[in-house]
């Protein structure tokens, strides 16, 4: 239905009217934030993701990246946006309005612009604004048309459209492979998979080619491709409209594909990072690889599929002998580091004739031992002096060069990691940072920051006993190699003649440092694997547990039950709570199933927004009662898929699990979810049909040699971690 409102023509666009609750918490939410409706003297309250999103849409509709957004391209947004009437007339009027008012600003709003622009930058990275015809808005006069309500008030829908619109420039600039700015049909037909929901046979595809081609070009340009999307949109077949949406989720295309991030961004994230992250990301950016397009035409063919997840042989072989490599390389540099102390404290004890406490010229026949040093002896201080002060200094040193060099490997190799999944961590965008950091934490032993966001608190469900407990295994963790050592050294006093034991002490800090140190790069590069196959895992397969569900297929996620969304994505919040940890991986699956299920702005901010906490696990057992059979099924699906996202399977989670399935009268097939978390751990091949078995299938037994395993594991967990 068309909306008249003065001069200008507009309309309730038809191709957003599925999604026509998913952004009405953008304006409504918007205490403290930015109201798209506001006086140009609001804009101090624009946050840096919605300067950012201003951004990204004059770059999607600045297409000739000119740094001027025409008339013509203007437009063409406006005709997508579903004006109807003259929407030519409508643009040229809206600039000249826009230019106005931008240029009538006093000072004080023109300095608020001024650090506006330095906060997000300008488009494409440009240094200064450039000179624009009278028909064309520069990066400052579009901020001026949305923040002052210029474009709301003639064109409906514009925060929701602006971000579909967004949508179509990174689906865009992913399909188009090798950057050119041409798309091509094999492109884009490689491509449309992973970009929206549902399949395509090759009638359909080719049908919805000549649609956004009609003059049957070999490629086309964005605008060529927005004036495509125009016509697929205003098109009189629905069957058409609703089958080519590109609106699907590709948090996962943002890390297999070098999408373009401005530098603003980049640097925006960055200083969020820590010093050790920030070191770890100096170390990535000397170590990136560059991809070529035969990969990147693979990759989206594999997108296309579900299958990023399942390792190929290749990357499977890769995989294992990085792994084996940073052992390696863990155990040479702990090896190292040791036996040059060791050789040090062994001449010192021989020049000086001491071990740093006795004097080892002097035997007592009577005790069978040798005499202390004489501290009240001048020359005895000496000899302590210098024996401590040169072995402490090399111990200093070298322990210092080991820890370095045990984490500069550790950090080469989890980012290599990725890059043998053909994942991208560079430039750095959201997704992108998460995974990086997640990784790089891994290699520095870093816990996460745990921070409550979307609602959900990680440390909810923790004690103060939990803390106590943690402390003190993080004492023991960081003296192991002393303990080690020490022990080692009390067994050759004990049973090896002092004379010999005198230089064979030093050598029993070897072994235990080069064994950790071996341990540790084992942890390590286990860790890095889970978190970077974790990503596409959690992804896909969540992918394809939603698209099990026969009206989510049909109607679309975001159009399903609210307390079906809702119990989908407090089992991933109530996990982390039992998990006490936000584990990244389960972090990047909880974005995603918010982003899929349009709820993701409903619940922005820590607090959880407009839609409260999410991490309440009482609320979510009761509220089980709510769903259908088939509902409760799906959700106890996406509850064990969000469970072994870490390769492990808790006490706390197991507990929860039971309780969920007791609460909706489910079978309890934790020993069939505990083999999944293993084969997962393993880089065993994982599938939604492992999921789709655990609420039908009979309940597996406990074996010996299941338990043998896991008290294996459990083995090698602690003395690593």
């Amino acid at each position: 239905m068309s909306k008249k409102n003065g001069d200008g023509v507009k309309m309730v666009n038809p191709m957003f009217a599925l999604q026509g609750d998913a952004l009405q918490g953008d304006v409504e939410n918007s205490a403290g934030g930015f109201n798209p409706l506001a006086e140009p003297t609001e804009k101090a309250e624009l946050q840096i993701e919605e300067l950012s999103d201003i951004r990204s849409t004059f770059e999607a509709c600045d297409s000739d990246k000119s740094g001027g957004m025409d008339q013509a391209e203007f437009t063409t947004v406006l005709r997508l946006f579903g004006v109807e009437g003259d929407a030519d007339a409508l643009s040229l009027r809206l600039i000249t309005e826009a230019k106005k008012g931008h240029s009538s600003q006093d000072k004080d709003a023109q300095a608020m612009t001024g650090r506006l622009l330095d906060q997000v930058g300008l488009p494409w990275d440009m240094d200064t604004a450039p000179p624009v015809m009278s028909n064309e808005l520069n990066f400052p006069e579009f901020m001026y048309l949305v923040s002052s309500g210029l474009i709301e008030d003639n064109v409906d829908d514009w925060t929701e459209g602006s971000f579909h619109l967004r949508l179509f420039k990174s689906g865009y600039d992913i399909a188009d492979v090798d950057g050119d700015g041409e798309l091509t049909k094999q492109e884009l037909s490689l491509a449309i998979g992973s970009l929206q929901s549902g399949s395509l046979t090759t009638e359909e595809f080719d049908q919805i080619w000549d649609v956004l081609n009609p003059a049957q070009k070999s490629f086309l340009s964005f605008t060529e491709f927005l004036e495509g999307m125009v016509n697929i949109k205003t098109s009189d077949n629905a069957i058409l409209r609703d089958k080519f949406t590109l609106t699907k989720p590709n948090q996962l295309m943002n890390l297999l594909l070098d999408t373009p991030v401005a530098a603003w961004e980049h640097t925006e994230i960055m200083s969020g990072f820590v010093a050790m992250e920030k070191f770890g990301m100096k170390v990535l950016e000397i170590r990136n690889e560059e991809m070529s397009t035969d990969v990147k035409q693979t990759l989206l063919q594999r997108a296309s599929e579900n299958s990023i997840h399942q390792l190929h042989d290749g990357q499977r072989e890769k995989l294992k002998t990085l792994h084996h490599k940073n052992v390696k390389q863990a155990f040479c540099i702990g090896f190292i580091s040791c036996f040059i102390t060791s050789c040090i404290e062994n001449v010192m004890t021989w020049k000086l004739d001491t071990d740093g406490a006795g004097d080892l010229a002097e035997w007592n026949e009577t005790t069978e031992k040798y005499n202390m040093l004489d501290h009240e002896d001048p020359l005895d201080q000496e000899r302590f002096l210098t024996f401590w002060a040169v072995n402490g200094a090399a111990l200093g040193i070298c322990t210092a060069i080991e820890i370095a060099g045990l984490y500069y490997y550790g950090i080469i190799n989890a980012v290599r990691v990725a890059n043998k999944l053909d994942m991208r961590l560079l430039p750095l965008n959201r997704v992108r940072a998460t995974v990086a950091q997640s990784l790089i934490r891994a290699a520095l032993e870093l816990g996460q920051a745990n921070e409550v966001m979307f609602g959900v608190d990680p440390l909810r469900d923790q004690s103060s006993k939990s803390q106590v407990i943690n402390g003190l295994i993080a004492v023991i963790y960081m003296a192991k190699i002393a303990l080690t050592g020490f022990m080692m050294k009390v067994l050759i006093k004990r049973f090896m003649a002092r004379g010999g034991a005198k230089y064979a002490l030093p050598w029993m800090a070897v072994p235990a440092c080069a064994g950790w140190n071996a341990l540790v790069g084992n942890a390590i590069m286990r860790e890095a694997k889970l978190r970077a196959l974790g990503v596409a895992l959690g992804i896909e397969l969540f992918n394809e547990l939603m698209d099990s569900n026969e009206d989510m297929r049909t109607s679309g996620a975001a159009n399903s039950r609210r307390i079906l969304k809702l119990q989908i994505i407090r089992a991933i919040a109530c996990n982390i709570v039992k998990h006490r940890d936000f584990y990244p991986t389960k972090e990047v699956l909880l974005k995603h199933a918010m982003g899929y299920l349009n709820m993701l702005d409903e619940f922005k901010g820590t607090m959880g927004g407009v839609g409260g906490r999410i991490d309440v696990i009482e609320d979510f057992i009761l509220d089980m009662a709510q769903l259908t059979k088939a509902e409760q099924k799906q959700v106890i699906k996406v509850l064990c898929l969000c469970s072994i996202l870490d390769g492990r399977l808790r006490r706390r989670e197991r507990l929860f699990y039971e309780a969920t399935c007791e609460a909706c009268n489910l079978p309890n097939n934790q020993q069939r979810l505990k083999l999944i978390a293993r084969g997962f751990r393993q880089m065993e091949p994982t599938g939604a049909d492992d999921f789709n078995t655990i609420c039908d299938a009979e309940p597996l037994p406990a074996t010996l040699g299941y338990y043998c395993h896991e008290l294996k594991s459990a083995c090698m967990l602690c003395m690593a971690c």
